[in-house]
């Protein structure tokens, strides 16, 4: 297993499948242009990838900085396939960008999860050591 980060429009298109398992409200057209603008902000895609090179995991993530948590890695998006859930996978590719936080000089990885993903709350405590911090608010406009 080992974890890249993807850089290119076959690579983003190949891992659309995966990305389509944790948003599935997204037309691959809507994921492309999306894409697109975030990584003008800075977003950066990562897969791991396993023996034979097919993408178990994603973690889309951008670096910040504010005045509370000083420069920090935010996970936008973590997913891996359904068919590897609940094998190490997730961790392994948390790991991983652990320690590319790290060599970017960020202080804490921060994420976001819904209410509702009791299994993704599970995952981020009993696995990756995270503690609960808050809650978001949000607000359509």
């Amino acid at each position: 297993m080992k974890t890249v980060e993807l850089m290119s429009e076959s690579e983003f298109i190949q891992a659309f499948p995966l990305m389509l398992q944790l948003c599935d409200h997204l037309s691959q057209q809507e994921y492309i242009q999306l894409l697109n603008e975030m990584r003008k902000e800075g977003y950066r895609l990562f897969a791991l990838l396993d023996e034979e090179n097919r993408m178990t995991a994603l973690a889309g993530v951008f670096i910040h900085i504010d005045f509370f948590n000083g420069k920090y890695l935010w996970i936008s998006e973590l997913v891996t396939c359904q068919e590897t859930r609940s094998n190490g996978i997730g961790k392994l590719l948390m790991k991983d960008i652990e320690d590319f936080a790290k060599k970017e000089k960020c202080k804490k990885v921060i994420t976001y999860s819904g209410l509702s993903r009791d299994k993704a709350h599970h995952f981020w405590e009993n696995h990756m050591g995270c503690e609960r911090r808050g809650i978001v608010f949000k607000k359509e406009l």
